[in-house]
């Protein structure tokens, strides 16, 4: 199951690496990224503002995606406006998780992370991805 899920990560890498989830243009863009060791993986399709988050490591860590809207007139990012967690483990499914961000196109970047569900505490992040809602 380890390699299924090795192989599942790399490819799902290998797509964003060769820029087809990001071709689209800004309304309609589609993105995603990985932490570091690819235990963690999240997809972003604007059309919709739909989260997956994946989880590939069986290491009983919660996985998530930390987002962090544009904070209009500071002309800049702010704090990190949600989070999305993914507590079904790495047995389960990939989290869904249908955003309602206003205005449509709105900048926003995230991060895929593990974490410990229930401190909250938040680590082995990517660095940020940036999309448009």
């Amino acid at each position: 199951m380890r390699i299924k899920r090795s192989a599942a990560a790399a490819a799902f890498l290998a797509i964003v690496a060769s820029g087809s989830l990001v071709a689209a243009p800004p309304a309609f863009a589609d993105s995603g990224v990985c932490n570091g060791d690819r235990s963690a993986c999240v997809e972003f399709k604007s059309y919709g503002e739909w989260w997956t988050i994946h989880d590939y490591e069986a290491n009983s860590r919660a996985t998530l995606v930390r987002v962090d809207l544009y904070a209009q007139g500071s002309g800049g990012y702010g704090i990190v406006d949600e989070v999305y967690w993914n507590t079904n483990g790495y047995s389960g499914p990939a989290r869904e998780v249908n955003a309602d961000y206003s205005p449509e196109g709105w900048p926003l970047r995230y991060m895929a992370c593990e974490g410990n569900y229930s401190t909250k505490e938040v680590f082995n992040c990517s660095g940020w991805q940036y999309d448009n809602a």
